[in-house]
């Protein structure tokens, strides 16, 4: 091969090189503005052209329900939630919903409900996000209606 063609090709490998840094950077901009905010600005700049915004991350393994208690709170068809969440990531995160699935004695499905983060946070927006190896109490009260449960789980997922 001539010397022009090596150049030609040296180029357009190396302009391959920044494009595919580029899009790493742009597809993983969540997760690496989270981790270093010093780079936020750049990667939004390099993102609103595009139409991309910067949100905290989701990462559903970081999470844990560390306790889980639903009790009768005296009132019919009132149930007092307890929580307590667990972020194990070393930057904050978006909160997650809490799906409350109640069960009879078989085990069986009988009502489920999904809870979405401003209705559980109390004292703060979520958009700040669930700050990194932190826990966080969580208490509602919930009304069901017509069913008496036996049992009760919980999980934490992002719809």
């Amino acid at each position: 091969p001539s010397r022009i063609s090596q150049r030609h090709l040296a180029i357009a490998v190396g302009a391959l090189a920044v494009l595919l840094v580029l899009q790493l950077a742009l597809g993983s901009r969540d997760l690496l503005a989270a981790r270093m905010p010093s780079i936020r600005p750049l990667l939004s700049a390099l993102g609103t052209p595009l139409g991309l915004e910067i949100e905290l991350p989701r990462l559903p393994d970081k999470l844990t329900i560390e306790s889980f208690e639903l009790a009768g709170t005296g009132a019919t068809g009132v149930y007092r939630l307890n929580a307590l969440l667990r972020n194990r990531a070393s930057h904050p995160v978006q909160w997650p919903a809490i799906e409350l699935t109640l069960t009879d004695a078989f085990g069986g499905v009988v009502a489920s409900r999904v809870l979405l983060p401003d209705e559980y946070r109390v004292g703060g927006p979520s958009a700040e996000g669930f700050a990194g190896n932190t826990e966080k109490s969580v208490a509602l009260d919930i009304a069901i209606d017509e069913v008496v449960p036996s049992g009760y789980r919980a999980i934490l997922f992002y719809p």
